[in-house]
């Protein structure tokens, strides 16, 4: 049995939060440095988790009973999009078709509530992250500020 079979979505509880924390850093930790220079210090910390608590919804991706991953998007109803904030996936579990399995589930979550257009931005350093993205149907839009915004239309399948 792979990976894809194994993995299951459920929503966020407080008890993740750690384990999101860990595993953004873990994903982030380069980026953060290249970008920024540093890692963040704890208000960035503080900051993060009050906007995970409270700005969309937070869905963590496991396997048997650990957390193996997470994405977390937001409706933006006025716009009738989908913006995608993070998906993350634990270093030792990528490209095992996970991201691709979140991916879709966004899809489904997005097309449940008659959205048909997905947003994101990513570090354009994070090369790994575009070519992902570029895989699963996202066009760039434009580039601002060290970031590559993106887009994607869904459809409702036959």
């Amino acid at each position: 049995m792979d990976w894809r079979e194994r993995c299951r979505f459920r929503d966020m509880t407080n008890s993740d939060i750690i384990d999101i924390i860990a595993i953004t850093k873990e994903n982030m930790s380069e980026i953060i440095r290249y970008t920024w220079g540093a890692l963040r210090d704890q208000n960035y910390e503080e900051c993060f988790i009050k906007n995970l608590i409270s700005v969309g919804t937070v869905k963590t991706i496991y396997s048997n009973s650990f957390i193996i991953g997470y994405f977390w998007f937001n409706e933006i109803n006025n716009e009738e999009r989908l913006f995608i904030n993070s998906i993350r996936i634990k270093f030792d579990y990528q490209r095992r078709g996970i991201g691709t399995q979140a991916m879709k589930r966004l899809e489904h979550e997005a097309l449940a509530h008659g959205i048909r257009h997905l947003r994101l931005s990513v570090q354009v350093i994070n090369l790994k992250a575009i070519e992902f993205y570029r895989s699963s149907g996202f066009q760039e839009v434009f580039q601002e500020g060290g970031a590559t915004h993106m887009h994607k239309e869904i459809f409702q399948g036959p």
